[in-house]
């Protein structure tokens, strides 16, 4: 934008000065009559003026070419930027598809894990009724093994008491059987 401005700033001050040339090369024609001295300075001023404005024309084309290099090369950066982007976007589609199967599948193992936890607890409330069950069966096994030793005592106590009666009972004479 500014290299245009600079470029109709030249065209504007070459117009100016060609009109001027113009102007003076026919006020010069048509007063052949006048001062020489005059004309001489005029020329002489639109000489330097001429070389002013080709030192700046000079100046504007080196600018122009200038910005033409530096538009040139941001055309560049821009083409690769777009390649870039091209690429990021590509990327971030990859991820934004890798993000959802990474979502989808880490629904499925947090509903797998709260079926496994509901297991775990239907398991562990199996395994506190088997335990409990354990326990009552323990208890009464301990209650039958105390009744079984009682009674194998007794039936020891028995079994003394049956063979002393026995050794008794074969002791005993002819008289102490017809005592009875």
């Amino acid at each position: 934008m500014q290299s245009f401005k600079n470029v109709m700033k030249f065209l504007l001050i070459f117009f100016i000065l060609t009109v001027v040339v113009f102007s003076i090369s026919n006020a010069e024609v048509a007063t052949r009559g006048g001062s020489n001295d005059q004309s001489q300075a005029l020329i002489q001023q639109l000489g330097a003026e001429r070389t002013r404005l080709t030192a700046e024309n000079a100046k504007l084309k080196k600018q122009l070419k200038d910005i033409q290099s530096e538009l040139d090369e941001i055309k560049q950066k821009s083409e690769s930027t777009s390649k870039q982007l091209s690429a990021v976007k590509g990327q971030l589609n990859s991820k934004s598809e890798l993000s959802n199967r990474l979502t989808e599948s880490l629904e499925n193992a947090k509903q797998k894990l709260n079926e496994l936890i509901a297991k775990f607890k239907e398991t562990a409330l199996s395994l506190r009724n088997a335990e409990h069950e354990s326990a009552q069966r323990a208890q009464e096994i301990a209650r039958l093994e105390r009744e079984l030793n009682t009674c194998a005592t007794n039936n020891v106590a028995l079994s003394k008491l049956g063979f002393e009666v026995l050794e008794n009972y074969e002791n005993k004479g002819f008289w102490a059987r017809a005592g009875q």
